[in-house]
């Protein structure tokens, strides 16, 4: 599951609600982008060298951060992971002048969570709840970015596995209409994008014997895992009429997490992509 999924996973309430609080809460954060920001020019430039468009954009300040992640840690409060959100909000009002500001927001855009974990720990709070409210207030701001460059003309070039706007793996595959075109969708930014039916999304495989699927009986056609022998890479697909937007594919991430499990067991492993 993403991180956005994370929380919803823990404790005896449900899941789905828990969800609900965390999209409530990235709508509810005011975004304005820095003047010049993206910079179209340097993001067409990034896209032609396939680089992500976003890449290395100042999308957010760190005082909006910081708000942002202490308005969704308090939002959680009352959840199962409540009380590991209140010590993130409080660690980061604490403890936010001796952190490393600037490396903080690029974590947070880039989805580098290492550094943050490393950070969380040495706070003394739970590094995947610190990790997944900071994913969560970076958001907007992504969201944000992945509008202003979706018009460039080089975004529907974009032949890599990762997001063309943030550069996240995709979140989950969807199988449009009866043209069964496949479209890679970012949970991080919204963005969606074509890619190849026969090719892995982790390391560009494209021997059909070499590429599978696991599903439960009779399901095959609507959801599925999409598996690689190559390098034992997976992402879950399902087939929808229309490409859903951010929301909807948070929602559908958490309602396919029974194929997570099936993937798993059987040593496939999800959110990896391979330099090729």
């Amino acid at each position: 599951m993403s991180r956005a999924s994370v929380l919803a996973a823990r404790g005896p309430e449900s899941p789905e609600a828990i969800l609900q609080v965390l999209i409530h809460s990235m709508r509810a954060h005011p975004v304005t982008l820095p003047a010049g920001t993206p910079d179209p020019t340097a993001a067409e430039v990034r896209l032609a060298g396939g680089i992500p468009a976003l890449t290395g954009e100042p999308l957010l300040p760190w005082p909006r951060l910081a708000r942002a992640a202490g308005a969704t840690a308090r939002a959680l409060i009352g959840s199962p992971a409540g009380d590991a959100a209140l010590a993130v909000a409080r660690w980061l009002e604490r403890d936010g002048g001796r952190h490393d500001h600037e490396a903080l927001v690029v974590a947070a855009l880039a989805g580098a969570w290492e550094p943050l974990r490393r950070l969380a720990r040495r706070g003394g709070v739970d590094p995947d709840v610190a990790c997944t409210i900071l994913d969560c207030a970076a958001r907007p701001a992504l969201r944000a970015g992945a509008a202003a460059v979706a018009s460039i003309p080089a975004l529907a070039g974009w032949s890599r596995p990762v997001c063309p706007s943030c550069g996240a793996p995709p979140t989950i595959g969807v199988v449009l209409g009866k043209e069964r075109e496949r479209r890679l969708c970012c949970g991080r930014c919204g963005t969606g994008w074509a890619y190849p039916r026969v090719r892995c999304t982790s390391c560009g495989e494209a021997d059909h014997r070499r590429l599978g699927t696991l599903h439960p009986a009779g399901e095959g056609d609507y959801r599925r895992v999409e598996t690689c022998e190559s390098c034992r890479g997976y992402l879950k697909t399902v087939a929808a009429l229309d490409l859903p937007n951010v929301d909807r594919v948070l929602e559908l991430d958490l309602e396919t997490a029974g194929l997570d499990f099936v993937a798993l067991e059987r040593g496939y492993r999800r959110g990896t992509v391979e330099e090729w």
